[in-house]
C-alpha cells in the first residue's frame, strides 16, 4: 500500500490475448482471457467461498497452512485501506468453518493493515503495518504533515498464546509478503530514502525519486539485514516475491515492473511487466513448478457509455495471471470470482497436501455504490486447479 493515499481508480479498454498455456505443466492448451460473463473461460477455479463477512469493510488478507490447521489474517475498517481498524486471525481445520484466535493488540492495534503470515516450522508469524496518520485518510494532506509507518509482527509457538506486538527492522519500511528460499527468509520492503526514520512528510511522499523497495533477509522472521536494494527513483510500493527452481528470484511491483535476480540476489535487471492498465494492485506470486503465477487487483474493464468513475463505466477484478514463455509476458487466465464496482482484491497463496488455495478480498456482494466500494466488503477463498507447487525449502 503507498503510504500517501488510496490506489486511484483507472480505466482503460481491455484488449484480447491469445497464448499457449498449461495446467499441469506438460498438457498444453490455448488460454481464453476472461470476460465479464465468462470470468472462468480456462476451468482453473475449482470452487469458491464466503469465508468471512461482517457487514463491513475486510481486506488485504493473507493466507497460511500451520500444523494441520488454515491461518486467514483479515485487515478490518470502516472504509477502504481500514487504517481505523483492528487486524484479526482466523483459524480453520476444514476451510469451511473458521474461528477468529486472535485480534492485533497494543502499539498499532487500531491502525493494522497489509496482513501477512509466515508459516515456519516451530512458529507462525503474523505481520503487519501501523500507520500514524494525521487528519482524515481520505482527503489531502498539508505538504508539511508528518507521517510514519512501520512493520510489526506477533508470534505463536502453539497456536493458543501469542508474543507482544514488535516493530521488525526499521521504522519506515512497509513489509510485502515474506518467503522461504533454503531456509532462508526474504521480503520485499517499502521505504524511503531520507535522512532520517522518525517520519516522512506528505510533501515527500508525493516525490517519486525518493521511493525504494529493499530485500531483506532473515533467519528467525523477526530480525532481519537489508541484501539489496530491488527497485528505486520512482514511484514503488507493493513487491511480491517468487523463487525459481534455478534459484533465481523474480520480483513484481505493482507499478508493473518485474525484476529478476540471481544468488545472492544483490544486483537487479528490471524491466516493464507490460501488464495492461499499468500494473496490479497488491500483488502475490506463487512458483508452480517452473510456471509463475500472480494474481492482485486488476483494472481492466471500460464500457463506452456513462459518467466517469462509475458502474457504467468501470468494473475492477481479482485477477490470476499466468506467465507466459513464448510470450514472455504475463497472460491474464481467471477473474476471481467476478468483475464489478467494487472494492476487492489482495490475496495470498498457499499450497498444501489439499490443493493450491488463494485467498481474497471482495465487495461485489454489497451493490455498486460508491458507498458500499468504499465501506463493504468480505473474505474469500478459492481453490485452484494448477498442478503442484514446487518445494520452497
Amino acid at each position: 500500500m503507498k503510504f500517501s493515499s488510496i490506489a486511484p481508480w483507472t480505466t482503460f479498454i481491455a484488449l484480447l490475448l491469445l497464448a499457449v498455456w498449461s495446467f499441469d505443466g506438460h498438457r498444453e492448451v490455448a488460454a481464453e482471457e476472461p470476460t465479464i460473463e465468462r470470468p472462468d473461460p480456462n476451468g482453473v477455479i475449482e470452487w469458491t467461498r464466503q469465508i468471512y463477512a461482517n457487514d463491513k469493510w475486510n481486506g488485504s488478507p493473507d493466507i497460511a497452512h500451520w500444523r494441520g490447521n488454515y491461518y486467514v489474517a483479515v485487515n478490518q475498517g470502516t472504509l477502504h485501506a481500514g487504517t481505523n481498524g483492528p487486524a484479526i486471525v482466523l483459524r480453520s481445520s476444514n476451510l469451511q468453518d473458521w474461528e477468529p484466535i486472535y485480534t492485533t493488540t497494543g502499539p498499532g492495534s487500531g491502525s493494522a493493515v497489509d496482513c501477512k503470515l509466515l508459516a515456519l516450522p516451530g512458529r507462525l508469524i503474523f505481520y503487519y503495518v501501523y500507520m500514524k496518520r494525521p487528519g482524515d485518510p481520505l482527503l489531502a494532506q498539508n505538504p508539511d504533515a508528518r507521517n510514519y509507518v512501520e512493520s510489526r509482527a506477533v508470534y505463536t509457538d502453539d497456536g493458543q498464546s501469542w508474543s507482544e506486538s514488535q516493530r521488525v527492522h526499521e521504522p519506515l519500511h512497509n513489509f510485502w509478503k515474506p518467503k522461504v528460499h533454503k531456509g532462508v527468509i526474504y521480503v520485499a520492503s517499502d521505504t524511503f530514502s531520507l535522512g532520517r526514520t522518525d517520519y516522512v512528510t506528505a510533501a515527500e511522499e508525493r516525490n517519486s525519486s525518493l521511493y525504494r523497495v529493499d530485500l531483506l533477509r532473515s533467519s528467525d522472521g523477526l530480525n532481519w539485514k537489508k541484501v539489496s536494494t530491488i527497485v528505486e527513483g520512482r514511484s514503488v510500493t507493493e513487491t511480491a516475491l517468487a523463487f525459481r527452481p534455478d534459484g533465481e528470484l523474480w520480483a513484481f511491483t505493482r507499478q508493473n515492473l518485474l525484476s529478476r535476480s540471481r544468488p545472492p540476489y544483490r544486483d537487479w535487471t528490471t524491466q516493464s511487466a507490460e501488464i495492461m492498465g499499468g500494473g496490479i494492485a497488491g500483488p502475490e506470486m506463487i512458483a508452480v513448478g517452473s510456471d509463475v503465477y500472480l494474481a492482485g487487483r486488476f483494472l481492466g474493464y471500460l464500457k463506452n457509455h456513462g459518467p466517469p468513475d462509475s458502474p457504467q463505466t468501470i468494473k475492477i477484478a481479482t485477477t490470476l495471471w499466468k506467465y507466459g514463455t513464448v510470450a514472455g509476458m504475463f497472460e491474464r487466465i481467471a477473474d476471481l470470482p467476478r468483475t464489478s464496482y467494487a472494492d476487492l482484491g489482495y490475496c495470498g497463496f498457499v499450497a498444501t497436501a489439499d490443493g493450491l488455495f488463494i485467498v481474497y478480498y471482495s465487495g461485489h456482494a454489497h451493490g455498486e455504490t460508491g458507498k458500499a466500494r468504499d465501506t463493504k466488503s468480505d473474505i474469500y477463498l478459492s481453490k485452484l486447479k494448477m498442478g503442484e507447487p514446487s518445494p520452497s525449502g
